[in-house]
């Protein structure tokens, strides 16, 4: 079934992948960003607004120490004992899959962008997580954020190689639309080449300027990476001393994005450009996290556009889902095989549908249950 790409990319932004999802900043957070990438030259008429550097965006400063001694100790991601907790309305999906052996894990549907207002999660999530020993996730951003040589790879992949430019493969049309969507920067098109050849940034790949995109439709909603459910159990994992594991990495979640093919890199940029649309489509699915609404969900993975080529939608679909959905599930296995008690959070979009991480271990003869109705 074709679909529409517009909708596809909102679901991948919440629910499908982690690269670009720093919990450092990002979204709507744009206080103090300074991009390195674009070494002293500002390009935008707002020096406050946040330019594309590598992993999204360059991190803010760290805070005092001073200023953050007090309140250390009633952090807000704090797990809040049951009794005390305040109710929530939410009723986002969870499951528990039990092996043929009698292994179970815990499988929750994570939303990579969100606001405050989700927090404190349910009791029926919290306690799920607080009785687990391991916390599983796509991969700990945190920890590459920490990492200056793989923050380093990202700048790296994220850029053509000497010799070659994003012109070589996109129009200078397409490129005047991306600069006055990204950075609201108006130029004729045959200046527009020249203009990102002066200020460096004509190696940068499309997937570059489609995470800058999506950090613009961000900006038009209340969501934010910074509240996204990955970053908030990873926090708490560590506040924990809980063991956090890597169900992907950064590395393949780069592979799966930077391999796709030329007109479908071309075809995503475009669909990135109505930032508006995207921004509508985020606050619907948001929405049906938020209830449990699988339908809606499955609706929006399954919707048809017949203007994008069946062959782009099966390659997109393949890299984005299918393959990566059943390395998923066989990592999944492997934990229940080692009797590890695992709080498994990866993307809602990969646990909905026949062929979803949950529909594989169903059919593989595992026990497939729905803690939260929908």
């Amino acid at each position: 079934m074709k679909k529409t790409l517009s909708l596809l990319l909102a679901v991948l932004m919440l629910f499908t992948v982690a690269v670009g999802c720093s919990n450092e900043n990002g979204g709507n957070s744009t206080d103090s960003v300074r991009p390195d990438i674009f070494g002293e030259t500002d390009v935008t008429e707002n020096p406050d607004e946040p330019v594309f550097s590598g992993y999204l965006f360059e991190p803010e400063p760290e805070p005092d120490e001073s200023e953050t001694s007090e309140t250390s100790e009633t952090s807000e991601t704090a797990v809040i004992p049951t009794e005390t907790r305040p109710p929530s309305d939410i009723t986002p999906l969870l499951w528990q899959v039990t092996s043929p052996d009698g292994n179970s894990i815990y499988v929750f549907g994570s939303i990579h962008a969100a606001d405050e207002s989700i927090y404190p999660l349910p009791d029926y999530i919290m306690d799920a997580f607080g009785s687990s020993t391991y916390l599983a996730v796509e991969f700990d951003s945190a920890a590459v954020d920490e990492d200056p040589e793989r923050t380093a790879q990202i700048d790296t992949a994220l850029t053509y190689p000497e010799g070659e430019s994003i012109f070589d493969y996109v129009s200078a049309e397409l490129m005047v639309a991306v600069l006055d969507a990204a950075l609201g920067i108006t130029l004729e098109v045959d200046m527009v080449e020249g203009f990102l050849e002066y200020i460096g940034l004509a190696n940068l790949r499309p997937f570059a300027w489609e995470t800058l995109l999506s950090g613009k439709v961000l900006e038009h909603t209340e969501l934010s990476y910074d509240y996204g459910v990955d970053s908030f159990f990873t926090d708490e994992a560590r506040d924990r001393g809980m063991e956090i594991l890597d169900i992907e990495s950064m590395e393949l979640q780069l592979e799966v994005f930077l391999g796709f093919s030329v007109p479908l890199q071309i075809a995503s940029l475009e669909a990135h450009l109505d930032v508006e649309k995207g921004a509508e489509n985020l606050a619907m699915l948001y929405e049906a996290w938020k209830s449990g609404d699988y339908e809606t969900i499955l609706a929006a993975i399954d919707s048809e556009d017949e203007d994008i080529p069946e062959e782009l939608d099966l390659e997109y679909t393949t890299a984005l889902l299918t393959n990566r959905d059943i390395n998923m599930a066989e990592v999944a296995k492997e934990y229940m095989a080692a009797e590890m008690a695992v709080f498994y959070v990866v993307g809602l979009a990969h646990l909905i549908g026949e062929d979803s991480v949950l529909g594989l271990l169903e059919r593989a003869g595992y026990v497939v249950e729905l803690i939260a109705a929908y």
